[in-house]
């Protein structure tokens, strides 16, 4: 009967170590539980941080982006007034936003009159959107171009919002396209992603006008 008195020994040997065993789990567990509990804690401050220093910035960046926006429509129409959006109905402004032109201006001089047009359109760079303030007459023709490129690479893709690459779309014929991929206008050398970037937004302008003029939203 040795052989039932070993197995009888091992069940009382297993009966007193289970529960050292059972309070060294749970010990364990709970420790690894409330690392979890640390880390989900910590990662909900930083959430609710994140969260509120967005609510406190955005209204100010907003002012501040309206604010450019602004200054950009007011450099090319040095002479306007106000700026007001062209009205139109959800349909047509889903259809110029699906081409990247999110925003169209009216130009009015201090009297009244409707000077030109202001078109913001964004095509996407090197490293992020690229936006074009494009200023147009009443007939069309190209009165000046601005290029603004937060997030290009600097003495690279930014250079596009110098004056001497945008003055170039100014001598665009009305109407007309500033060429299309490699035969736009003259790219700046290591930077033609965000060169081609500014062609394909401008001509996104250009489109836009066209088909606000044909439908006649503006020019009438």
């Amino acid at each position: 009967m040795r052989w039932l008195k070993n197995i009888l020994s091992k069940i009382k040997a297993a009966l007193i170590a289970f529960p050292h065993l059972l309070i060294a789990f749970f010990k364990q567990f709970f420790k690894e539980s409330l690392s979890a509990i640390k880390l989900a804690a910590i990662c909900l401050v930083c959430a609710l941080l994140l969260a509120g220093t967005y609510a406190l910035t955005r209204g100010p960046i907003a002012k501040q982006e309206e604010k450019a926006a602004f200054e950009r429509m007011a450099a090319i129409f040095a002479e306007a007034d106000t700026f007001e959006p062209v009205t139109m109905d959800d349909n047509l402004r889903n259809e110029l936003m699906k081409t990247g032109c999110d925003e169209v201006h009216e130009a009015y001089d201090a009297t009244g009159n409707v000077i030109g047009y202001v078109f913001v359109t964004r095509n996407f760079g090197y490293a992020g959107d690229i936006i074009v303030t494009s200023g147009f007459d009443l007939d069309g023709a190209v009165i000046q171009v601005i290029a603004t490129a937060p997030d290009e690479t600097p003495k690279l893709g930014k250079e596009v919002e110098k004056k001497e690459f945008t003055d170039q779309y100014t001598g665009v014929s009305a109407g007309e396209h500033a060429g299309e991929g490699s035969d736009c206008v003259d790219m700046i050398s290591g930077a033609t992603i965000s060169s081609k970037a500014v062609c394909v937004a401008f001509n996104a302008a250009v489109d836009a006008f066209q088909t606000l003029s044909e439908k006649g939203v503006i020019g009438s």
